[in-house]
């Protein structure tokens, strides 16, 4: 990949939801600088920490409010 990846893309594999060509693609594009795979690492600390701590069955305060300002 040339090119940096545009931020749908980039935001997909913080979530780890890429998958095939496209998952080579940002793979080989973040190797090149150590601080991209710490920074899904981290999210990746983090995802795990917030499912430790938050049932996936509790539903978060306000939630329209919320997802209306993402």
């Amino acid at each position: 990949m040339n090119t940096n990846p545009d931020d749908a893309k980039l935001a997909l594999w913080l979530d780890d939801e890429l998958h095939g060509d496209e998952l080579a693609e940002v793979e080989a594009w973040a190797g090149k600088d150590p601080q991209h795979i710490a920074a899904r690492e981290e999210i990746r600390r983090w995802r795990a920490m917030i499912s430790s701590t938050v049932p996936a069955s509790v539903e978060p305060p306000y939630a329209e409010l919320f997802n209306g300002r993402i």
